[in-house]
């Protein structure tokens, strides 16, 4: 996605990033010796309050900066019209880091991204269910990069830090911007509410950080894929069931009750032909 203000030399993200360490280091509080004079630690106070007025200067710029862009982009379509056809599929948003791979950066090398076990099978058979859309706060090139690599089909949307919302530091995802309806809209992430700004639409899934032993994605497929043979007429309703419990751990409780269930009415139906059939036998 193109920058909002072509004209202006540095994007928001890269402001930021240029600024972090200023703002740190003007922000981190002088050491003063216990020994020290009334007017030196007179003289280390006013500097730290003289040097917090610049790092408020930006942290404003920041964010009046970030309500402009947010209103210019807020006009722009995050998502392309779906097909008539395709206006009953349901919207499958996925975070990057920590969710799907993991990603670490190291000076000599740069970005380094390893993939979650069993991401490739996942993705092929969400592709085949939903619409899938990768939603990261990452820099565009590297979530273009990234989804290369674990994209089997070439169908899936990129969305990058330029389509997120910046409040306060954090990169939001804003699903109100998709151009989907928000009842059929589905975020999974490893930090999906902190995240997101639509809660009602969120589950959070187990971060991965490179623990070997990890089938999240795998347990997590049978969900997925039984809320496509269902088909809620609104997903939130199922988010707001599975809110604070472990996905994958309460959807195979409740599988196992249904199970029961079934199970239950299974044999009174039985005992209900036997009794039946011994009446034929006074």
């Amino acid at each position: 996605m193109a920058l909002p203000f072509r004209g202006l030399a540095y994007s928001l993200a890269e402001v930021e990033q240029k600024t972090l360490e200023f703002r740190k280091e003007m922000t981190t509080p002088i050491p003063i010796a216990e020994d020290a004079s009334e007017f030196e630690k007179f003289r280390a106070r006013a500097y730290e309050t003289a040097m917090k007025v610049p790092v408020k200067s930006i942290e404003l710029y920041l964010d009046l900066r970030g309500g402009i862009e947010d209103h210019v982009l807020g006009m722009e379509k995050l998502l392309p019209d779906l097909d008539p056809q395709e206006r009953r599929v349901f919207t499958l948003v996925l975070d990057l880091n920590e969710t799907l791979v993991y990603s670490d950066w190291e000076p000599e090398i740069g970005l380094k991204t390893f993939k979650r076990p069993g991401v490739d099978a996942f993705l092929q058979r969400m592709s085949t269910l939903y619409e899938v859309v990768v939603y990261s706060d990452q820099l565009q090139k590297d979530v273009e990069d990234v989804v290369k690599r674990i994209d089997q089909t070439g169908r899936i949307h990129k969305l990058s830090r330029p389509a997120t919302k910046y409040r306060k530091g954090i990169h939001f995802r804003d699903l109100s911007r998709l151009n989907r309806n928000p009842a059929r809209v589905l975020y999974i992430s490893a930090h999906a509410l902190e995240s997101c700004l639509q809660p009602e639409n969120c589950l959070d899934i187990k971060p991965w950080k490179l623990e070997t032993n990890d089938t999240e994605l795998r347990d997590l497929s049978p969900f997925l894929e039984s809320l496509d043979v269902v088909r809620p007429a609104d997903l939130r309703e199922v988010v707001a069931s599975y809110q604070g419990k472990d996905v994958v751990k309460e959807f195979y409780e409740r599988c196992k009750q249904v199970q029961r269930a079934i199970e239950e009415q299974k044999q009174q139906q039985q005992k209900k032909r036997e009794s039946k059939w011994w009446r034929i036998f006074p």
